[in-house]
């Protein structure tokens, strides 16, 4: 058994982008974003440290709180001393924002700000650079977030808090800078924003790029497209497990005579102390696992199986253990002739092994269960079974373009359109009076929430309170429940917003003035489980954050303005809506 590094198709970098962010001017509209918003310095692929550049302050979108930078990236050499991607400022001044270096030796990216307290503020963020490969890169900083946040083809990889950041009026420099050794490679389609991006732009940015190439390259990656009768397509939709297990008989399936593939998308929702079953083909009793894929105990790393002449269960442990609430795209591949079975996770070969004398069968196919091991429990959906082995820039090919799908299907929902109805609920609209009207709403009334919600209203206190008082809870103390929840402090009334972690069931932080009698506010909280965030807005101004990790999501109702342990909220609310905020389709 032998694992891979992590690797990828590499893809040539775009001409120019075809494809623009929608205007952050309004989310009801159909504008692109303003072009004195950005600076695109340069589009097609640039060799460094050759032709290195450096932008005068004055030539760059005038910044006032918040900037953003796109690009991509070929790295073709590690150098022992750190490495300048791009520097606005000077070590000499103790200016550095923005800033990115790549580590010395190994070239983990170093995004670097100037902060009142730290002039030369960095964070060390997600993998190492490998050489001769091509990413995308964003890095973007907000005042009014406090935020710094660095994405690598299009995930975000680190962050950190940031307040009192100073920005400069010195020249951008880019590959170089005065103290540190000049970048060694490629770099095309830098962009350079006045504007925070957010992750749905990011994330748009990099599939946009990618599916231009891929329809410019069809030819060279494809010669034709995929005979329909070398595969099913078992189903499409989003698909919920255990609920809707699948067995698919042999003969439903196209006719495998040496290589086979399965590709589809996974939303794992719960870890198991026994192996999860993904798919099977095969029974133990009969001594055939060909093709199967299970996850592992405990920590849902993934296995692909197949079964082999002289061993029936040959196995390999591949890539990283997959979290919970989060979409995944997978492929499985097997092959005869190349002697080799192949697992992919987002594109990306994760894992792989030499094969020989690989044993077909002739029994169903099992998805999302087997006889001995526990059921998946979560959602797939476009899941395809092959009589051939895809090639690895087919299935990146389909990676690409399901998500670049899914990015035209949802277009509105990422700035565009109004909200999607069916991503909240609206449980009042007019003045509502509490506590006469005090409100329980079980769980299954409200949208269905993966790893992302928010909560917007608009209130108006009454009075004070020598206990803590309930605006909203979703969950039980007795039960250790409190996703999502807001108080009032006692006696001040300063709101409090809670959630449940893995490690702390009452997580909470203290936001914000305390809320004056007899005065309305526009209240927002949210919470989100791959931005490992909790934000509370008042009148549109962030006033307090926190950083969350394994957010723990509940199944109770949703009290609002009373619970079993505080006072009731005395006063008035009016437009509370519950909206779900799906991961790659939020909206802000």
């Amino acid at each position: 058994m032998e694992e891979s590094p992590i690797t990828s198709t590499i893809l040539p970098p775009r001409k120019k982008l075809t494809t623009h962010l929608p205007s952050r001017n309004s989310i009801s509209n159909d504008k692109e974003i303003d072009l004195n918003n950005y600076l695109e310095i340069f589009s097609g692929p640039i060799n460094f440290p050759t032709n290195k550049k450096t932008i005068q302050h004055n030539k760059l979108p005038s910044v006032t709180n918040e900037l953003s930078v796109t690009l991509q990236l070929y790295l073709k050499r590690h150098d022992s001393s750190s490495i300048t991607i791009f520097h606005k400022g000077e070590d000499t001044q103790h200016a550095r924002t923005p800033a990115l270096w790549l580590s010395a030796d190994d070239s983990k990216p170093r995004p670097s700000c100037s902060v009142k307290n730290s002039w030369a503020h960095f964070i060390s963020a997600g993998n190492n650079l490998e050489l001769n490969k091509w990413y995308h890169i964003a890095y973007t900083l907000s005042e009014p977030q406090k935020r710094m946040e660095f994405y690598v083809n299009g995930e975000l990889v680190g962050y950190t808090d940031e307040k009192d950041i100073i920005f400069n009026e010195f020249p951008l420099k880019i590959g170089h800078s005065d103290k540190y050794s000049d970048f060694q490679g490629q770099m095309s389609n830098f962009r350079y924003y006045n504007i925070r991006l957010s992750a749905d732009e990011i994330f748009k940015d990099y599939i946009s790029y990618h599916s231009n190439e891929l329809g410019r390259n069809r030819g060279k990656i494809l010669i034709k497209k995929i005979d329909p009768n070398d595969y099913i397509e078992i189903f499409s939709k989003s698909t919920y497990f255990p609920t809707y297990k699948k067995t698919i008989q042999h003969n439903e399936l196209p006719s495998v005579t040496n290589e086979l593939s399965v590709t589809f998308q996974m939303n794992l929702e719960k870890h198991d102390p026994n192996w999860i079953t993904i798919f099977i083909k095969g029974e133990d009793e009969q001594q055939a696992y060909t093709p199967a894929l299970f996850l592992s105990p405990n920590d849902s790393k993934p296995r692909p199986y197949c079964s082999v002449k002289n061993n029936w269960k040959h196995i390999i442990s591949a890539g990283d253990n997959f979290e919970l609430n989060k979409w995944y795209h997978i492929a499985y591949t097997l092959s005869v002739p190349q002697k080799r079975m192949e697992f992919y996770v987002n594109g990306e070969i994760i894992g792989y092994t030499d094969v020989k004398d690989i044993i077909f069968n002739e029994f169903p196919l099992k998805i999302g269960h087997s006889n001995k091991y526990s059921d998946f429990q979560g959602q797939m959906s476009n899941f395809r079974y092959y009589n051939i082995r895809l090639s690895a820039d087919e299935i990146f090919k389909d990676y690409i373009l399901y998500h670049s799908n899914e990015l035209d299907q949802n277009r509105g929902k990422l700035r565009i359109k109004e909200i999607d109805p069916n991503d909240y609920l609206e449980i009042f609209s007019e003045p509502t009076y509490f506590p006469t009207n005090k409100k329980t709403i079980q769980h299954n009334e409200l949208p269905s929430v993966t790893n992302e919600l928010s909560v917007v209203f608009q209130l108006n206190l009454e009075k004070h309170d020598l206990n803590r008082i309930t605006i909203f809870v979703k969950g039980e103390d007795e039960q250790h429940a409190r996703t999502p929840t807001l108080w009032l402090s006692p006696k001040d009334s300063k709101p409090h917003l809670y959630c449940s972690l893995k490690n702390n069931w009452s997580y909470n932080i203290s936001v914000g003035n305390n809320l004056e009698l007899n005065k309305w506010y526009h209240i927002a909280y949210t919470l989100s489980e791959p931005q490992k965030r909790m934000e509370f807005y008042v009148n549109g101004e962030l006033v307090g954050y926190t950083d969350t990790k394994d957010i723990i999501f509940n199944e109770f109702p949703l009290k609002i303005g009373h619970s079993d342990k505080y006072s009731d909220f005395q006063g008035q609310m009016k437009y509370d809506l519950l909206q779900l905020r799906c991961i790659k389709k939020s909206v802000t």
